[in-house]
């Protein structure tokens, strides 16, 4: 997704700061946010859900329709960025963020909704994969696919994406897993 972004093939706003994958611990938190603490260990997930408009209430999360076009635009929630290019005068321009979590950041800025409380054992560098490339795989073999113990699966491409569809498919109980990749 990132690489998408960085060669232009998935069209976003520039300047940007890349990274979908994230996780980390909270250093401070804005005004109403309830959910997370500083202090605690979090997975960032890129696709945040309201729970209030109608594919959220359609069990489509991912196409939640208050953050869809605002992680596009690569700004916060309320048409805004958090990140600006360095000027003398300090008022540099806007500098957008990809996800709405700009997690090649060494720090960043992110909606509370992108942000799920883990426990402080779990390292942080394997929590950052649970944000994308274990939920996507790992729910395409479950939950799209519907993989049920004793099928025979094929997986084209053992990426992080493909490797967590593996891991879901072996999971449900398949019988034999074929991984194919180069």
């Amino acid at each position: 997704s990132d690489h998408h972004v960085m060669t232009g093939a998935t069209p976003h706003p520039m300047p940007v700061v890349c990274g979908h994958e994230g996780a980390g611990v909270v250093e401070q938190v804005g005004p109403g946010v309830t959910r997370v603490a500083p202090g605690d260990h979090v997975v960032l997930s890129w696709a945040p859900a309201c729970g209030a408009c109608f594919f959220c209430h359609a069990d489509l999360p991912a196409q939640c329709e208050t953050f869809l076009t605002p992680i596009w635009a690569g700004t916060m929630m309320d048409g805004t960025t958090r990140l600006r290019l360095p000027a003398g005068d300090g008022t540099g321009a806007p500098v957008y963020h990809f996800s709405a979590l700009a997690t090649f950041a060494e720090k960043t800025v992110v909606p509370e909704s992108c942000c799920v409380a883990v426990r402080r054992d779990v390292p942080l560098d394997v929590a950052a994969l649970v944000g994308c490339c274990v939920a996507t795989g790992f729910c395409a073999a479950r939950v799209r696919a519907k993989v049920e113990p004793g099928a025979r699966v094929a997986v084209f491409g053992c990426g992080g994406v493909g490797l967590n569809i593996i891991q879901g498919a072996a999971l449900a109980g398949a019988s034999r897993v074929i991984a194919v990749d180069v």
